[in-house]
């Protein structure tokens, strides 16, 4: 195996050379990530790891999980195929392989194996086969049929990671969206098979009996372990390639031909290019809707109504939460919306909050006049209140009690309607909601943001309507008059300044202001206002942003202290300490 693996080394190192820096699709980067991949197969396969998967079966699937999650696509991003060839000799090239390679009965066999139906069905399985009891055991018992399995498991995640990938030169049959679809239903198959292991009552695999005692482990618990770690691990690797393929999709930059020459004009790089981006707002049938100030009311007041439904539920209805609306629709389905929307989209729960509905109509009879206190005017009280929230929602299992569900959501209406009312702008949203902080922290590294189109219109308008406002019988697109007054953004973001998606509600007030039509919501880059230096409005630097910092902080680190006290371990500690109160 040393000696196969080796030679494939060479004869890549020998073929990358004439192309680094030549050939637009062959950058530096790719032959580190191909050494970085051979260097991981042999961690997995002649390191003590392959020797301690025969005692332990989470090491095991520790092994499993760097041929298939890692080492595969670090190998696929170093595009291996042309720098191998080229490394052959020329005479065994041209005589042997040409001859060979251009077989239109090979053609027809790579293209049938390299077709995402082929990769997926490949993958999941491989995964399954291997993993049931018969041949698992089989595998441990005999190295031959081993070495053939952690072939194949290396072959399938090939197959299955070219399609993501994509290894120069060849192009993608399915659209980036399609191929969202592709990796996220094979995460579902993993998370489907990672549970069963993880919450069966027996041990699937006789073999560790005998050999996870013998160095401190349960059987059953190994189990439990290695059943958990494929779970998150594989998470780990595909969520982020799942953003990475919706950022790739919104783009509608063309992408460079593969195959083309790098140019050598020193003008290049002093001569920006102005990028087209995707904007949700002129997708036909969504855009509309999220266009229609009518069609976001009527959002939120349905909410609202979903709101009354789950506190009545709350009040009057079953005490044990899985039989209680309050009990199920905020604590599990809602969050998991939560989650899917910031990861594919932005900051929409804020865009739909019911909690907006009352207090806009209470701003219809009273006019705020006091100005939200300067001393007041950082996330210092949001700190405050989600470090409160964390420590409530584990001291006292909110989630189980639907009476104080139902409190809370009470407690959520009262305080808009109460500060909001007294305060001017969006003062609830922009420094007191925690919901909100936490929703618009996390919109940070969303795919979208609601931005200027184009930063000339900006340059040249003078109303600024965006942030003043656009009164009733303004022209909007110099034709249409508006109906209503149109506030502008009340959480003080004029558009040209801002970066990023802090303190942003998508509640798309600007977008309704603006004369011009020059506000979108748009595709951006990955945290980019995170690391931008630039001042971004009524915002400041974020990296001098304490305030920020503590916020971010405490929210990641209660993530982790949440996911910790669902643990076994953490659960049994609790149930000493309680025993011996």
């Amino acid at each position: 195996m040393i000696v196969g693996i080796l030679g494939v080394v060479i004869l890549y190192v020998r073929g990358a050379r004439g192309l680094v820096g030549r050939v637009r699709g062959f950058p530096s980067w790719r032959p580190k990530c191909f050494f970085a991949g051979v260097l991981v197969l042999f961690l997995a396969l002649a390191s003590p790891i392959d020797s301690l998967g025969h005692l332990l079966l989470w090491v095991h699937m520790v092994q499993h999980w760097l041929l298939i999650m890692v080492v595969a696509p670090l190998l696929l991003l170093g595009a291996p195929g042309v720098p191998i060839l080229r490394g052959i000799p020329r005479v065994v090239r041209r005589n042997a392989l040409g001859p060979f390679l251009a077989s239109p009965f090979l053609r027809r066999c790579f293209n049938l194996l390299l077709t995402p139906f082929t990769g997926w069905i490949a993958f999941a399985l491989i995964n399954w086969t291997w993993h049931t009891p018969y041949f698992y055991g089989a595998a441990l018992e005999s190295s031959l049929i081993h070495r053939i399995e952690h072939t194949s498991f290396l072959v399938g995640a090939i197959l299955f990671w070219w399609q993501i990938v994509q290894p120069w030169p060849w192009r993608a049959r399915w659209s980036d969206a399609a191929l969202v679809v592709y990796l996220l239903t094979a995460d579902v198959q993993n998370t489907i098979f990672s549970a069963i292991m993880t919450f069966a009552d027996r041990v699937w695999y006789p073999n560790y009996d005998a050999t996870a005692p013998a160095l401190g482990f349960d059987a059953l618990r190994d189990q439990q372990v290695a059943g958990a770690f494929m779970w998150t691990a594989g998470q780990i690797v595909m969520l982020p390639a799942a953003v990475f393929l919706i950022l790739r999709a919104l783009s509608i930059v063309p992408r460079p031909s593969q195959g083309e020459r790098l140019p050598h004009t020193p003008a290049q790089h002093s001569i920006g290019t102005r990028q087209r981006h995707f904007d949700l707002l002129r997708l036909r049938g969504v855009g509309a809707v999220l266009r229609s100030r009518r069609a976001r009311t009527t959002i939120r007041w349905t909410l609202v109504v979903a709101a009354l439904m789950i506190c009545v539920d709350g009040f009057l209805g079953p005490s044990e939460g899985p039989s209680n609306l309050a009990g199920t629709l905020p604590w599990t389905h809602w969050r998991g919306v939560i989650v899917i929307a910031l990861l594919c989209g932005g900051n929409f729960l804020c865009m739909t909050c019911p909690l907006m509905a009352p207090r806009n109509l209470l701003r219809r009879w009273v006019r705020p006049q006091l100005r939200w206190p300067s001393q007041l005017r950082s996330k210092w009280i949001a700190v405050a209140l989600v470090a409160t929230w964390l420590v409530c929602y584990e001291a006292f299992d909110l989630w189980a009690s639907p009476w104080a569900t139902a409190m809370i959501i009470v407690g959520y209406f009262a305080g808009i309607l109460v500060i909001d009312g007294l305060f001017r702008g969006g003062s609830f949203c922009k420094w007191v909601c925690p919901i909100g902080q936490f929703h618009m922290t996390q919109s940070l590294v969303a795919p979208l943001s609601v931005s200027v189109i184009n930063p000339i219109t900006c340059a040249t308008c003078e109303g600024h309507e965006c942030i003043r406002g656009s009164p009733a019988g303004a022209a909007k697109s110099q034709s249409v008059p508006l109906r209503i007054a149109i506030p502008g953004c009340e959480l003080e973001l004029f558009q040209p300044a801002k970066r990023g998606n802090l303190d942003c509600t998508f509640c798309l007030d600007c977008v309704d202001a603006c004369p011009h039509n020059n506000v979108g919501i748009l595709s951006s880059s990955l945290a980019s206002s995170l690391a931008s230096p630039a001042r971004g409005s009524s915002i400041g630097r974020i990296a001098s942003r304490v305030d920020v910092a503590a916020l971010l902080g405490l929210l990641t680190f209660g993530a982790f202290a949440n996911a910790a006290g669902m643990t076994a371990p953490w659960i049994e500690w609790v149930a000493g300490v309680a025993a011996h109160a």
